[in-house]
């Protein structure tokens, strides 16, 4: 047996895809062994180990070790001569008890050498030398939304690669980043990479844009280029922003039960937005025209009172944006101004988002203004179980589980809520009283996790109604009472 070191070009274009390693294992006594076999580098550096077992029984033999190490690694050592294999093996010598075996371990520096040229294998990733830049106007008004970036790659392998890549002024200073992944096929591909207009406006570059820090890989296939190229001049003016509040800023206080004190303090903004996606059908339309927006109200101590989160679809042109914060949380922090609306994210229906640090700071509000109220926590129905003979209405002698729903006409998810019968018809006796609920998200209904259980007296009066008033409330919120009928048979 010999020990065998070479190349293997799978796909016949002259480029080694993978190393073969092949070598005789020694093993000098019969039973189990184990032995590890690694290749260096011609400067040491380990570039791959592999492990063989053998339950050996011939006992003063050689056994074949047979591996592929792939060409990306060879290559990625970008070095020229001498890459070494050596091996160690170990072998039972005895037994430390009944269950542990005890090893001896036998270590051969330098087992083979081959001379091997790192550039004779598949780089994995490799530039067509096809790249170009271009503004792109969506919206057709002759400013750019976009730079698009396209870059020509073969790949050896079909799958997801993972792109980095920045856009720089002159002075190596960065505009942006970008860093996502892309689906290849094996082969010629074009990687488009689009960097956002509105930075690029904002930065104020007026001369060659350079493309650079670029990072492509796929396992060990990983491609850096320090400066991909640089661009034909690109004006700063030639970009919009695509969306941005405006300035205009306003903060009212709402009282929706017009008890003189507030539920809702409520921000709004006039934002203007840029983008203009073709809607789609009505049958299939999906709400991808939203954008996605996320606030949070800060007292004048800095202390972050909530955040909310919410889509609302805009419209091309100037939109009002409305932030409505619980007057609950600013009553139970008795946090007192001025407030802030700070740390405001908005993404539009593409992806493209951005980040206001600090949008309005205003005065005019104390916390004492505000109440905990259940203003935006409505009742909107109930359902209904009745055991007993099967139909729809409850009959002397049975038992109804009543289920209240709630809505939630906040846009935040709350949560904590419970209700509880506070009165019942005197035909009716209750069973259970109260009802706890789950989180309810905004602009969501919810029915509690157990029902109110009453039951019709046996002597009760036919075909008539039920009446059952209620409370319900959180630790955020004052009480709120409702009520329904339930008739009878």
């Amino acid at each position: 047996m010999q020990t065998i070191l070479e190349g293997v070009d799978l796909n016949s274009n002259g480029i080694f895809d993978e190393l073969h390693l092949k070598t005789p294992v020694f093993f000098p006594n019969k039973g189990p062994h184990y032995a590890q076999v690694s290749l260096a580098d011609p400067s040491g550096n380990l570039i791959e180990t592999r492990g063989y077992d053998s339950n050996n029984l011939c006992g003063n033999c050689f056994e074949s070790f047979e591996s592929n190490v792939d060409g990306i690694m060879i290559f990625n050592t970008h070095q020229n001569g001498l890459f070494k294999l050596s091996y160690f093996e170990r072998t039972i010598t005895g037994k430390v008890n009944l269950n542990i075996p005890l090893w001896a371990k036998v270590e051969i520096p330098l087992f083979a050498t081959k001379s091997l040229d790192s550039n004779h294998f598949e780089k994995g990733i490799e530039l067509t030398g096809q790249i170009s830049a271009d503004g792109i106007d969506i919206n057709e008004n002759r400013l750019y939304e976009i730079l698009r970036v396209k870059i020509g790659l073969k790949v050896l392998n079909s799958g997801y690669y993972g792109t980095k890549a920045s856009i720089k002024d002159s002075s190596g200073r960065v505009v942006e980043t970008v860093n996502s992944s892309y689906l290849l096929q094996s082969g010629i591909n074009t990687l488009s990479l689009d960097f956002n207009g509105s930075k690029i406006f904002s930065s104020g570059i007026n001369e060659p844009i350079t493309v650079g820090d670029v990072q492509i890989n796929f396992g060990a296939a990983i491609l850096n280029i320090p400066t991909l190229f640089t661009t034909q001049t690109f004006n700063s003016d030639q970009f919009e922003i695509q969306s941005v509040f405006t300035g205009e800023n306003t903060a009212q206080g709402i009282d929706n039960d017009r008890n003189g004190q507030y539920e809702v303090l409520r921000v709004s903004s006039q934002f203007m937005s840029t983008f203009d996606p073709p809607l789609p059908p009505p049958t299939s339309l999906t709400g991808n025209d939203e954008y996605h927006i996320r606030a949070t109200l800060v007292d004048g101590k800095s202390n972050r009172l909530q955040v909310i989160e919410f889509n609302q679809r805009l419209e091309f042109g100037k939109n009002t944006i409305n932030f409505d914060f619980s007057g609950a949380n600013i009553v139970l922090a008795q946090a007192e101004g001025p407030y802030s609306v700070e740390q405001v994210n908005v993404e539009d229906p593409s992806g493209a988002g951005f980040e206001v640090s600090s949008l309005f700071t205003f005065n005019g509000f104390k916390s004492s203004q505000f109440e905990l109220s259940p203003s935006l926590i409505y009742y909107s129905s109930f359902s209904m179980l009745i055991s007993g003979d099967g139909d729809t209405l409850l009959e002397p002698g049975e038992i109804a589980y009543i289920y209240p729903i709630l809505f939630n006409g906040d846009n935040v998810p709350l949560s904590d809520f419970f209700a509880k019968i506070i009165s019942i018809s005197t035909d009716a006796e209750i069973l259970t009283d109260n009802a706890q609920y789950p989180t309810i998200n905004p602009h969501n209904e919810s029915r509690p996790y157990d029902p109110f259980i009453i039951k019709l007296k046996s002597d009760a009066v036919r075909n008539s109604n039920i009446s059952i008033g209620f409370t319900f409330e959180s630790n955020l919120f004052q009480s709120k009472t409702d009520g329904f009928m339930i008739p009878t048979n």
